[in-house]
């Protein structure tokens, strides 16, 4: 990869580093992220998921780019975790999403909205639907919920 792409991932994984050898990692990696031309990373994922017989399930993310998850390691597992701790009904939580990565957990929540820009098949998956993130979608949809 390059120097480049290594610097955009740091926004959004924080412990990113550089390894010669993926097997000699000393951890348990819960996600990894591919970078494809954009257009490309829905037939990209579809081909992967048919190699990868559940291993590993190929979420497309947007942009171009793929995320390779542990089958148990998603964004809905985690709120369902969450949710389970803190004893708050999943039918009253809220997720927001915009992409195919969103798709589980806008179906799992009481209210799922996506993003207005968001792909045709999180659109789908959302039972509401939010201005899009240059808008600023989600504070928006939060203020009018808490009444602000």
């Amino acid at each position: 990869t390059s120097q480049r792409f290594f610097d955009m991932m740091s926004c959004y994984f924080p412990r990113i580093g550089w390894v010669d050898d993926l097997l000699g990692l000393d951890d348990v990696p819960l996600k990894l992220s591919l970078s494809t031309e954009n257009g490309e990373e829905v037939a990209i994922a579809k081909e992967l998921s048919a190699h990868l017989g559940g291993i590993l399930v190929p979420t497309v993310s947007g942009n171009g780019s793929i995320d390779l998850m542990m089958p148990a390691c998603t964004k809905a597992a985690g709120i369902s975790l969450l949710a389970d701790r803190w004893r708050i009904p999943l039918s009253r939580c809220v997720a927001f999403g915009d992409n195919d990565n969103d798709i589980e957990m806008l179906g799992l929540v009481g209210a799922g909205y996506a993003m207005e820009n968001a792909s045709e098949r999180a659109r789908s998956a959302a039972a509401r639907l939010c201005p899009s993130n240059r808008e600023h979608g989600v504070l928006q949809t939060l203020e009018d919920i808490f009444g602000l």
